[in-house]
């Protein structure tokens, strides 16, 4: 290190290694030469250090971290001064957590399973409600900013509590005095609709920051972003966020209302407070398998062909001997003699399994007993038709690709969402390529509808090759660069 020489730090801290490094400190390995054990010690940077108003944030941050005493926040030791070569530098003494943040988890290795993804946001919840019940917000719930310990553990803490907010009386004017006119707090990514405007962050803030947490665990993306942060800054202001399982399809309707409630955007149609939510994330996470499924891929619909009219359809079981235990399906019989017209405006309803419709549960984990399965089959006369097709269900990633060398036909883009056109193009194995600004003439499209594609539809493309939109933007937006 360039501007600390151990034991520089209160003659009792040796820097060993640098973990991190950030836009206000840097963080390090150490050892506590007095009582002989490994610590992590954050260090303001040298040309912060400089800023008065910055060096009471830093300090604040320490008497915040230290006052709350919880499993789930990491724990603070000591804080100081030590010399550099200009100027004393700010640092505070944590304990030391092996492992990695969440955000390198989520880099690394993608999506968490759903029930997982629960039980880490539940623990986030259990820290958040401490922290609000003794009077502080963080104003900065990220992964960058939780820990996931490698300790075999697998134990979730929450950090940095820099920019955190009490909420006692006088915080407002105490934070208007570190605040310039104007100035939002926090990271664009995960702020909420009332610190965008500029407004006092409460509880529900915190909450709205880890409903964006959640989606991203879930499907690997957050939600109602763009390429800049004044663009995803607008679009917390003005768009409601679609469920998570338009692009993770086999998740449940009960998780969709989970995270779209902590995203509402009024604060009062979220969850009241920490507990609350966690109540909820918790018992989603131990629902019984019927409740919250977990295969690897979702059920797979099959529609057999039409009946003549005036024929019967009569069903009967095949044993599991007939077919794959592992791959249940969905057999519906079409509707009989359906129109041109109907044939093409299919609605949601008529997609639901029917009473003579059997849904296979997903394989359970090596330590469970599998369950028999049966398969319905729909005989038409003497004729049995049965359709089988590979499935599996709870999945991490954001769609389904399909196998390799395998093209595709093209969809019409035009007119759908710029989320929902991407989700689209996953499950063709194809991806977006550039996002450009445009304009839907003719019509009064929603921000970030997409107004033209290329290649044009009916274009066969061969998996992975790329889809360039442009999408509808609001007025006054300047455009982002890149796709969001």
């Amino acid at each position: 290190m360039d501007t600390l020489q151990p034991p520089a730090l209160g003659d009792r801290y040796l820097l060993c290694e640098l973990l991190g490094s950030g836009g206000m400190a840097e963080v390090y390995r150490a050892r506590d030469l007095r009582l002989d054990r490994t610590v992590a010690v954050k260090v303001l940077r040298p040309e912060l250090a400089a800023d008065p108003v910055q060096r009471v944030r830093f300090g604040r941050e320490a008497r915040a971290a230290a006052s709350l005493n919880h499993p789930a926040i990491v724990a603070v030791f000591d804080s100081g001064e030590g010399a550099g070569p200009h100027l004393d530098l700010p640092y505070l003494v944590m304990e030391y957590l092996p492992g990695r943040t969440l955000g390198q988890v989520l880099a690394e290795d993608g999506p968490l399973p759903p029930r997982q993804a629960l039980r880490v946001v539940a623990e986030i919840l259990d820290a958040l409600d401490h922290a609000h019940r003794h009077g502080m917000v963080h104003r900065d719930v990220k992964p960058a900013n939780v820990m996931v310990v490698d300790d075999g553990s697998v134990a979730v803490k929450l950090m940095d509590f820099g920019i955190a907010r009490s909420l006692g009386h006088g915080a407002a004017a105490a934070e208007q005095a570190l605040t310039a006119a104007g100035m939002v707090i926090g990271t664009a990514d995960y702020l909420s609709p009332e610190q965008a405007r500029g407004e006092a962050a409460d509880a529900r803030s915190d909450l709205y920051a880890v409903g964006c947490l959640l989606h991203e665990l879930l499907t690997g993306a957050l939600p109602l972003t763009a390429g800049t942060p004044l663009d995803t800054v607008w679009r917390r202001l003005h768009e409601d966020p679609e469920p998570p399982s338009l692009l993770a399809p086999s998740l449940p309707p009960e998780v969709d209302a989970l995270v779209l409630r902590a995203l509402a955007r009024d604060p009062s149609e979220r969850y009241p407070d920490a507990s609350s939510m966690h109540a909820a994330a918790r018992a989603l996470a131990d629902a019984e398998p019927a409740t919250l499924p977990t295969p690897r891929h979702a059920p797979t619909l099959v529609e057999l062909p039409a009946l003549a009219p005036g024929t019967d359809a009569t069903l009967r079981f095949l044993p599991p001997s007939a077919a794959d235990p592992q791959d249940p399906t969905v057999v519906r019989n079409a509707p009989a003699a359906r129109s041109a017209e109907d044939a093409t405006h299919t609605d949601d309803a008529s997609l639901a399994p029917s009473a003579g419709s059997v849904a296979g549960s997903a394989p359970r984990s090596r330590r469970t007993r599998r369950p028999r399965r049966r398969l319905v089959v729909a005989t038409i006369g003497t004729v049995a038709v049965a359709a089988m097709v590979s499935v599996g269900g709870w999945i991490a990633s954001s769609a389904t690709p399909t196998p390799a060398g395998s093209a595709h036909a093209l969809p019409r883009l035009t007119g759908q969402s710029l989320s929902r056109a991407r989700h689209e193009l996953q499950v063709l194995g194809l991806h977006l390529g550039r996002v450009s600004p445009g304009s839907c003439q003719g019509t009064r499209a929603a921000p970030r509808t997409v107004c033209t594609q290329s290649p044009a539809v009916g274009t066969v493309l061969q998996r992975g090759a790329a889809v360039d939109v442009s999408v509808s933007r609001p007025s006054g937006i300047a455009a982002g660069g890149g796709a969001p």
